[in-house]
């Protein structure tokens, strides 16, 4: 039974990123050996001169779209 051909990451660094997608490309290779699966990773950017500013609107839209998303959370992203 195939539940699903994607995943979506929350908030990973790119090192956490590439060591689930190596577990996801072990079980898909046990599971449906030869079927391929593209690879991306979603990444928020707010960029300012001002560090502060650029990390507070980023945690605005962030909570507009989420709702309640920590502080750490916010800083991983």
């Amino acid at each position: 039974m195939n539940l699903s051909d994607g995943w979506l990451a929350n908030h990973t660094t790119p090192q956490e990123y590439d060591d689930s997608w190596a577990r996801i490309e072990a079980y898909a290779a046990q599971r449906a050996p030869g079927k391929k699966y593209a690879k991306a990773y979603n990444c928020f950017v707010n960029v300012n001169d001002d560090r502060d500013v650029a990390r507070n609107e980023a945690a605005d839209f962030l909570n507009k779209w989420h709702t309640m998303i920590a502080d750490d959370v916010v800083d991983r992203w």
